[in-house]
């Protein structure tokens, strides 16, 4: 089932996919909190998450109050990017997963060492 945000839940842990190189096969996972959700200035739709250890530590930053924690960090993502960059734990295991198939399929891709700009140290 494909996740919307229709679907998230206030307080509960989802899961931000990014990745470290273009083939897709380094998989960085950052769990954050659904926290709500809201409108920009200029009427775009929000889907507000908090990282996880914030949260679990001061609670939602945008309970009534909570001032204790100004520098903790919040995302504001596109309800599109459910689903997609922002998963549930078991869309993050089967991205995981499929990431490890595709590394070993591609002879497990190294990052190179960038210096001044991108000029490869190995180059």
């Amino acid at each position: 089932m494909d996740m919307t945000a229709l679907a998230l839940t206030r307080g509960k842990t989802y899961y931000r996919l990014t990745f470290a190189d273009g083939d897709m096969t380094m998989p960085h996972v950052e769990p954050l909190v659904y926290i709500g959700d809201g409108e920009d200035a200029s009427g775009e739709r929000f889907c507000a998450f908090q990282d996880a250890v914030s949260y679990v530590t001061h609670g939602s930053r945008l309970a009534q109050g909570n001032r204790d924690q100004d520098d903790s960090p919040l995302y504001f993502i596109s309800p599109l990017e459910i689903g997609e960059s922002v998963v549930d734990l078991d869309q993050v295991a089967a991205q995981v997963q499929h990431c490890l198939s595709k590394a070993e399929a591609l002879g497990w891709p190294v990052l190179p060492v960038l210096v001044r700009g991108w000029q490869s140290v190995e180059s």
